[in-house]
């Protein structure tokens, strides 16, 4: 995120930090990416993946189908039946503008068994067979799939769930990129039109055993799941707007000996208040400690906070933000639902 100081102000370029724009979306799910790779591989000692689907006929819409999963919570119920600790969903929409969730567990506490049979004639044992019988098969780590797939059904959602028979033991990496891809790569004809409608819509969830996925303080827990999104859940309108809007306005935060103070956000983009008067600005080095590397960073000279409110009432600062939205607006690619 640009940032811009001056001796009195912090400008800073005020995102969306929402999922579904191609710029803060591509960011944060790389950043997720990195944060499972360097903090919560270790967590997942037998990685393996699912993907839960709904059935489009027992819904009346994508939109009835999300909202129905979600707050009846039956991905965190199912991992509670499935005695499931740690796992991580990601939501993914198909073509058809229905969602499924892709989730990666792990079945390291999940008890050993020995099965025989396929389907109806499946029979399962969670004790070594006395007799002896070779005709059963040890599992290491059992997960009942038979029940799964009852409880999705009786719960009117679907008929299937995927999962993955890979070597999670040796495919961590592998498990951890596939989930996020559907994160940093937006869709080719873009979201769903009932998705970009609404208010919030949770992308990224985890078990509480896995913990915060993006190591913040102000994510709070709830008795089963992380919240994803702390920006998201203070801003009430809905997504296209916020998407089309990322970037059009620039936030005044006032720093004075080492503490911040948000002041305003006006109604124009940062890259136009830089081009207002090129003198007033000079460029500095400075060390990103996050990154170990130095950045030039842009310093404006002292002016009055009076000056850019007053700047972003101005009718030509107005007629720049509604170009630019109404621009972002036509280029949205929402699809239609179905």
């Amino acid at each position: 995120m640009k940032t811009y100081f001056n001796d009195e102000y912090i400008m800073k370029s005020k995102k969306c930090g929402n999922w579904c724009c191609s710029e803060c979306g591509k960011k944060k799910g790389k950043w997720l990416r990195k944060i499972l790779h360097t903090k919560k591989m270790d967590l997942f000692i037998i990685p393996k993946l699912f993907t839960f689907t709904v059935n489009p006929s027992a819904f009346a819409s994508a939109k009835e189908a999300y909202r129905f999963v979600r707050e009846g919570n039956f991905i965190p119920r199912m991992m509670r039946y499935m005695h499931i600790k740690k796992w991580i969903c990601v939501l993914e929409c198909q073509k058809n503008g229905f969602p499924h969730w892709h989730l990666i567990i792990d079945i390291a506490d999940l008890k050993e068994a020995w099965i025989k049979g396929k389907g109806e004639n499946l029979v399962v044992r969670f004790s070594k067979p006395e007799d002896n019988d070779r005709s059963f098969h040890h599992v290491e780590h059992y997960v009942d799939m038979k029940k799964m797939h009852r409880l999705w059904r009786k719960w009117g959602i679907g008929e299937q769930v995927d999962f993955s028979r890979k070597n999670g033991r040796k495919n961590k990496a592998h498990c951890f990129n596939y989930i996020t891809k559907y994160l940093i790569k937006n869709p080719e004809n873009g979201y769903p039109a009932w998705l970009m409608d609404e208010e919030r819509v949770r992308f990224v969830s985890a078990s509480k055993a896995v913990g915060s996925l993006f190591g913040s303080k102000s994510i709070k827990s709830e008795d089963r799941e992380k919240e994803e999104d702390e920006e998201e859940k203070r801003d009430k309108s809905q997504i296209f707007v916020r998407v089309a809007s990322c970037g059009l306005k620039t936030d005044l935060i006032e720093y004075n000996e080492g503490k911040y103070k948000y002041l305003t956000t006006i109604d124009i983009p940062l890259e136009n208040l830089l081009q207002l008067k090129p003198d007033d600005f000079y460029k500095r080095k400075v060390w990103d400690e996050q990154k170990q590397s130095n950045y030039m960073q842009v310093m404006m000279k002292r002016r009055k906070l009076d000056f850019w409110i007053k700047l972003s009432e101005h009718d030509e600062s107005r007629m720049i933000f509604d170009h630019k939205f109404n621009e972002r607006m036509e280029k949205m690619g929402i699809v239609e639902p179905f």
